[in-house]
């Protein structure tokens, strides 16, 4: 297989991944998600256009980046913890992913403390990694939720191999 091949074929797994996750976020996905997916690629602004124009084609929204000051406060996600709590809900959640900032081991911590030991706390948005993933399960997190769960648990298979 050429490179190019193995080019066009990353990039259509990443194209997949893309329209999956934009699935889940209710057929909108923010164009921060779409040039991270497509970093490895390195992608120049015109071929960036190209995908952006396939995605609006085929009725997946484009979100903006959203406002760093529109996020929660500490006080205000407590609030709403508690509040959720007395809803008697399953498990609470750190973000949807749209936002730049992900799921912090802060968050998942305050979030822990706040709604005991009862409530699932999910940590999800910008989780790459096995060890992001294992500081957010040492936080408090009980779920993850990432799109890059295949190479987390590869991660962690060649950690257990090592040990």
């Amino acid at each position: 297989m050429s490179g190019n091949s193995s080019k066009e074929l990353e990039f259509a797994r990443i194209l997949e991944r893309v329209r999956r996750v934009a699935r889940e976020q209710g057929n909108c996905i923010s164009q921060e998600q779409v040039r991270e997916e497509f970093a490895l690629l390195a992608l120049g602004d015109q071929q960036l256009d190209m995908v952006f124009d396939y995605l609006k084609k085929h009725k997946i929204s484009i979100g903006e980046q959203g406002d760093p000051d529109a996020f929660l406060t500490d006080e205000e996600k407590e609030t709403v913890c508690r509040i959720a709590k007395e809803a008697g809900v399953d498990f609470v959640k750190t973000s949807t992913g749209f936002g730049t900032a992900g799921a912090t081991v802060h968050d998942v911590a305050l979030m822990r403390r706040v709604v005991g030991s009862t409530i699932g706390v999910k940590a999800a948005g910008g989780i790459r990694d096995l060890d992001s993933a294992l500081a957010l399960i040492q936080a408090g997190a009980t779920r993850i939720g990432t799109s890059s769960g295949i190479q987390i648990v590869e991660s962690y298979k060649e950690l257990k191999k090592g040990l």
